[in-house]
């Protein structure tokens, strides 16, 4: 595979991670969440990554067998060499918007979870202080008992 074909290829699995997460992050925002949804995306993306990791590892080894560094710098001067630096540079934008709607969506569900815990506290506090309660005669009572501590 020629490594104009693998900088293709990159850019578009990046576009195609990059409207999954703008469908993931729409589902996040949205008031109501569709589990199912989100869990098509995540598989979706899933799938997407090990591609992008594959076509990675591809891109290295044509670097290194190029002579070289497979850092950076390395990518860089290859990329250089083979008049792709266009290219090249759309793909890193790319990855960088990718990168930064992943972050964004990563706040969203961790937003969401400390959300719905709070709201799981709330629910267990009302059922805690509504449940009845027993006398020492043994009647119930649905007196609302709070506890105070003071050390």
């Amino acid at each position: 595979m020629t490594q104009t074909t693998l900088v293709e290829q990159h850019q578009q699995h990046l576009t195609q991670l990059l409207s999954a997460l703008e469908r993931e992050q729409q589902a996040l925002s949205r008031g109501r969440i569709d589990g199912a949804e989100l869990a098509e995306l995540a598989n979706l993306k899933q799938g997407l990554f090990n591609e992008l990791g594959k076509l990675d590892e591809a891109r290295a080894q044509q670097v290194a067998d190029a002579g070289f560094p497979t850092d950076s710098a390395g990518h860089r001067g290859y990329m250089r060499a083979q008049g792709l630096t266009a290219q090249w540079q759309q793909m890193l934008t790319l990855a960088q918007r990718v990168a930064h709607l992943n972050q964004l969506n990563g706040e969203l569900i961790h937003h969401r979870l400390r959300h719905n815990q709070q709201m799981l506290n709330d629910l267990r506090a009302d059922a805690v202080s509504q449940a009845p309660t027993y006398s020492a005669s043994g009647s119930q009572s649905t007196h609302i008992q709070r506890f105070q501590s003071k050390a």
